[in-house]
């Protein structure tokens, strides 16, 4: 039921077993038998979404969403387009209905969220570290800090680094 998982519980149980076997071949015979005559269209798909996975420098995280998925990977890469034109085939190819419905379900996710990320805005936020008291800062008077130019909001530090990856301490200690 969950399609993006696709053939990796395939490839990798194929894998263990076997570390020799041609992954290509795996890939070819795992959507032959899935997705039977939308297959070459499905080969197609997979085929783009690895082509975004090796065109982005996006960091890939087990907290990782869509903005990293559709948007960098996809969006950004250039692919959405391509990838959309595959799954239409595959839709219009498939004359087995249990075929039908699963890249329909593909296809329309996959539209959906290409829809939602295409127009998406990146948030931005700094962090910050005071040693001023937690009640202080909260004050309304500290709140305004717009206005309140000796806000302690004003005088808190940007925090660019959390952890420093060489010694794996936290920032700040």
């Amino acid at each position: 039921k969950d399609w993006t998982e696709g053939p990796k519980a395939y490839l990798i149980i194929k894998l263990l077993w076997n570390p020799d076997l041609d992954i290509d071949q795996l890939m070819k015979r795992y959507v032959s038998a899935t997705y039977k005559e939308s297959a070459p269209d499905m080969l197609e798909y997979f085929r783009l979404i690895e082509k975004g996975w090796e065109n982005t420098d996006a960091m890939v995280w087990y907290t990782t969403g869509g903005d990293i998925y559709y948007l960098q990977m996809i969006i950004n890469v250039g692919v959405d387009k391509e990838i959309l034109w595959a799954l239409d085939n595959a839709v219009k190819k498939a004359v087995d209905q249990t075929v039908k419905r699963k890249v329909s379900s593909i296809r329309e996710t996959v539209k959906g969220q290409i829809d939602k990320y295409k127009d998406f805005v990146k948030e931005q936020a700094i962090a910050r570290i005071t040693s001023t008291p937690k009640e202080k800062l909260l004050s309304p008077e500290q709140m305004d800090y717009v206005f309140n130019t000796d806000s302690e909001w004003n005088k808190a530090v940007p925090i660019t680094v959390l952890r420093n990856y060489d010694t794996f301490e936290f920032y700040p200690k």
